[in-house]
C-alpha cells in the first residue's frame, strides 16, 4: 500500500496537534504506512499521540528516501473521535 501523507506544514514547530493528523490516522490499519517530510515531524507526532493514547508503540518509523520518512502502523486505532486535548 502507498503511504498516506500527513500535512504538518501549518503546525507550530515542536507542537503538532492530534487534530492535524486525526483523520489520516483514523483511516489507517495495522501494516499500512503514513508519510511525513522529516524524522522530526514523525517523532513529534508520535510523542503527541503516545501522550494522548498512553501507547508505547503506535508505529515503526523508517526512511523511505531522501527527505521522506515513513511509518508502519503497529497498533489499531485506540479511539473513535478526537479527545480535544490538543485544542
Amino acid at each position: 500500500m502507498s503511504p498516506l501523507p500527513l500535512h504538518l506544514d501549518a503546525l507550530p514547530p515542536g507542537r503538532p496537534t492530534l487534530a492535524a493528523v486525526f483523520e489520516t490516522y483514523l483511516s489507517l490499519s495495522v501494516g499500512e504506512s503514513l508519510e511525513v517530510r522529516s524524522a522530526q515531524d514523525l517523532h513529534a507526532v508520535r510523542l503527541h499521540l503516545q501522550s494522548v493514547l498512553g501507547a508505547e508503540h503506535l508505529w515503526k518509523p523508517g526512511q523511505a528516501g531522501p527527505g521522506t520518512w515513513t511509518a508502519t502502523i503497529t497498533k489499531l486505532r485506540a479511539f473513535e473521535s478526537c479527545c480535544g486535548a490538543c485544542g
